[in-house]
């Protein structure tokens, strides 16, 4: 395969009010047709974004990873953080709230 030097590039998503950092890592790479594995290897940081959207954070993200992830998000590390924090304040185990697309602009998950 010959490089051409073509950049891919992406759909930028902005996170809901609230949103999990799982929901929206799953938004993103939806939009992008993108796979968790596909999404880690362009951040440079592996699979690990498969198992951050499955609450799955032994161990723990570092600020590389964050750092990197950004990157392609578009969002600062500082925004990732407090997507996750929300989630491990509430605790990760607990249930998610679902929420009915009916009557609403924004479905996502939410602590």
């Amino acid at each position: 395969m010959v490089d051409a030097g073509i950049q891919p590039w992406l759909f930028e998503i902005e996170p809901y009010e609230g949103e999990s950092l799982s929901h929206y890592l799953g938004r993103f790479r939806r939009r992008n047709h993108l796979t968790a594995g596909g999404l880690g290897t362009m951040a440079g940081i592996g699979a690990v974004v498969a198992r951050w959207e499955k609450f799955h954070l032994n161990p723990y993200p570092t600020q590389a990873q964050f750092e990197a992830l950004g990157k392609v998000l578009g969002l600062s590390r500082e925004r990732l953080w407090a997507m996750l924090r929300d989630i491990v304040k509430s605790g990760v185990r607990q249930e998610i709230k679902r929420r009915p697309a009916v009557g609403l602009t924004r479905c996502c998950h939410r602590p």
